[in-house]
């Protein structure tokens, strides 16, 4: 008992904190084993849950039903309704993903009152996240509109950007749905801000990953349906990428039939060829670099669909040219509202730019001071220490 335990311990560490799922999966494995020969019911539905929980992000819906089902009988004979609302909020989630709505509804329900009794807003803020989708494929979108917002607010007291992401995204497309495509980006795109601290994309875990990748690929339908198809395969790409760990590709969020519909169409308005080097660069980019695309694919609506088949190539210390112009304006003191409107981008797409900048150049503090001239081509800045010099030339160099 002490040992399979152990492994249980050792699983979480490989699997969550690790990123190793193969290693962290054998080991779950093992510890059930060891917990089904000494018959410690518990221990064998912990571990058939978090067995549940792995195969759900896996896409292997069908699995987590056997699991978690077993997992749930176990639990609901012992009389543990924590665990009991767990499982039943992956079981709901499962059935919405594989398109059984009214079943999923029905567990997900009885998930959020289980959790509202025990007084969990985190938990429940997540699963009220999941059921507003599943009513809303069954047409009830204001009261999906409605659940949305109460997990809205219970994330905001939980302080959990994990929670307000999944939810931001969710609501981006409730939005997307409505055909609100203005509400539906800055939802996406405030949903990205969340999740996109520097050097923080790349690294997310397997369970919140899928929310990243789907907020792009939100972004990637608005703009298809504006004429930005090459964007539209990039982010795709990028979202795509997001979702491959090791052997396997995490579905989770993927809406269908959307999602191949929108590739089918930019595919056609693109060519084989040309979609094909987008996907390809697409693939490469980190989400920054995919969302700072957009400039480069910016389309005339009156002219025809022309395509830069060239990814935004770095121009010095890593950063594109558009983030050399934020760059730039941001050393004369303008703040990001007024560079968004200078730029005639989204606050929130800004957002991401000063971060990436952030990132890439080690900066770590936002004071920087003094415009370059042509009379007078340097800069003062504070709070940058050793990376003055660095940033001094950056700017000099691009005047």
């Amino acid at each position: 008992q002490a040992m399979a335990y152990a492994l249980n311990l050792l699983g979480t560490i490989e699997d969550t904190h690790r990123g190793n799922y193969a290693a962290g999966n054998a080991l779950f494995e093992e510890s059930l084993r060891l917990y089904r020969e000494v018959g410690d019911r518990k221990g064998i539905a912990t571990v058939l849950m978090t067995l549940g929980i792995q195969a759900h992000f896996r896409g292997d819906f069908a699995g987590v039903h056997e699991l978690c089902g077993e997992s749930l009988t176990l639990f609901r004979a012992s009389g543990d309704p924590w665990n009991i609302a767990l499982v039943l909020h992956m079981l709901g989630w499962a059935s919405y993903c594989e398109g059984a709505y009214a079943a999923a509804r029905r567990l997900s329900e009885e998930s959020v009152a289980l959790f509202r009794r025990l007084g969990n807003p985190g938990f429940t803020a997540q699963v009220l996240t999941i059921l507003a989708c599943e009513v809303a494929a069954l047409g009830e979108e204001t009261r999906a509109a409605s659940f949305l917002e109460e997990a809205l607010t219970l994330g905001k007291q939980g302080e959990s950007r994990e929670d307000m992401a999944r939810t931001l995204c969710a609501s981006g497309r409730l939005a997307l749905r409505q055909g609100n495509l203005i509400q539906a980006r800055a939802l996406y795109e405030e949903g990205l801000t969340a999740l996109m601290e520097p050097g923080r994309a790349t690294k997310l875990p397997l369970r919140i990953a899928w929310v990243l990748a789907s907020c792009l690929e939100g972004l990637g339908k608005i703009a298809l349906s504006q004429g930005q198809a090459a964007w539209t395969v990039r982010l795709f790409a990028a979202a795509d990428t997001l979702r491959v760990f090791g052997a396997f590709r995490n579905p989770v969020g993927i809406e269908q039939p959307f999602y191949e519909h929108t590739l089918a169409e930019a595919r056609t308005q693109l060519g084989e060829e040309t979609f094909a080097v987008l996907w390809t660069e697409g693939q490469a980019m980190t989400p920054e670099e995919a969302l700072a695309a957009e400039e480069h694919e910016r389309v005339n609506a009156d002219s025809p669909l022309t395509v830069s088949t060239e990814s935004p190539s770095p121009s010095f210390g890593g950063l594109t040219a558009r983030e050399v112009e934020v760059l730039r304006l941001l050393a004369t003191g303008l703040t990001n509202k007024q560079i968004a409107a200078h730029l005639r981008i989204s606050p929130k797409t800004i957002n991401i730019h000063v971060n990436s900048i952030y990132k890439k150049l080690e900066i770590t503090s936002r004071r920087i001071h003094g415009a370059p001239t042509p009379h007078c081509a340097s800069l003062k800045c504070t709070g940058l220490n050793a990376q003055n010099e660095r940033v001094l030339v950056l700017l000099q160099n691009h005047v």
